[in-house]
């Protein structure tokens, strides 16, 4: 098992900025009327449109910090746009048992799957864009050269209609992953695991609850505990968490960039030549509101 299981950096937020989402289906269906916002980085759905489309009693008080579900009241970190309430999917998924989200661009699809497992658009999403950085590394540093705008005076990270925050080394880690991509050999692609992915979702279900930043789980597991579960590894294997993104390109993004971690641990699990499968799981965190576990390994059997 890798020794280099670091974890990504948590960002802080500074600003709470609100842009245009799109269309939201349910079970692959658009719902007239129904459509979501972006906050911080973040998906928002109305709540009470929504539970008219599951057949659901949601109701949220005009200020939008608690929704009322099957008599009980739940507080929420909503926000009121035009007298609708919108709540972050991270707070409306532990009160939707059994509904996944998947997440195409400026489409939302919500439905029956094992939450908090990336639904398969999502999963399939994080895999290709590890697999862009891994087979043409010059191609994904002209993506992160892309971002030297966003970065301005003491480490701010401004995001263009999206999320700013603070960094810890500011535009050093940036520069220093487009160096280590203009120079870095071209990998063949990893391939998504049924079994590693089952695993990565046990440790969302454990980690997520507690906020605790750690690879070992409540239960004492290790991260070749989880994986061993579902299926035999050889070879290698490693573990990355990232904190705080949902979309597979920020995901990614910010485990190259690698923010605050002396040895680019996360980096390297993403560039390590012996790696050939990985699990991925995206689910809500009680203190970043959202992680992703990736689970690699050089050879996995499924059981």
């Amino acid at each position: 098992m890798r020794k280099a299981l670091m974890l990504a950096s948590l960002v802080v937020g500074l600003a709470c900025a609100q842009v245009p989402g799109g269309v939201v289906e349910v079970n692959g269906a658009a719902v007239a009327g129904l459509s979501f916002i972006r906050q911080n980085g973040d998906v928002f759905l109305p709540v009470e449109g929504l539970g008219t489309a599951l057949g659901m009693a949601m109701t949220t008080e005009p200020t939008g910090h608690f929704l009322f579900l099957g008599g009980q009241a739940h507080k929420i970190a909503g926000v009121v746009v035009a007298n609708t309430v919108y709540a972050p999917w991270w707070a409306l998924q532990p009160m939707l048992a059994g509904y996944a989200l998947d997440i195409h661009g400026e489409t939302v699809d919500l439905h029956k799957g094992a939450a908090p497992v990336a639904g398969a658009g999502n999963a399939a999403a994080i895999v290709e864009e590890l697999n862009l950085a891994r087979t043409n590394p010059q191609a994904y540093a002209q993506i992160l050269e892309a971002r030297r705008a966003w970065y301005g005076p003491s480490n701010q990270v401004a995001r263009p209609g999206g999320r700013a925050y603070i960094s810890r080394e500011g535009k050093v880690a940036l520069e220093d992953a487009i160096a280590f991509l203009h120079h870095q050999t071209p990998l063949t692609p990893v391939s998504l695991s049924a079994g590693m992915s089952r695993a990565a979702a046990d440790f969302v279900t454990q980690n997520g609850p507690t906020g605790v930043k750690s690879h070992q789980g409540p239960d004492g597991s290790l991260p070749a505990d989880r994986v061993a579960r579902y299926g035999n590894w050889g070879g290698t294997m490693g573990e990355n968490l990232d904190y705080g993104w949902s979309d597979a390109r920020d995901i990614v993004a910010d485990l190259i960039i690698d923010d605050g971690v002396p040895d680019r641990g996360h980096r390297a699990n993403v560039f390590e030549p012996a790696f050939h499968v990985v699990g991925v799981a995206v689910g809500p965190n009680k203190v970043s509101h959202v992680m992703c576990v990736m689970e690699f390994a050089a050879e996995y059997h499924e059981k």
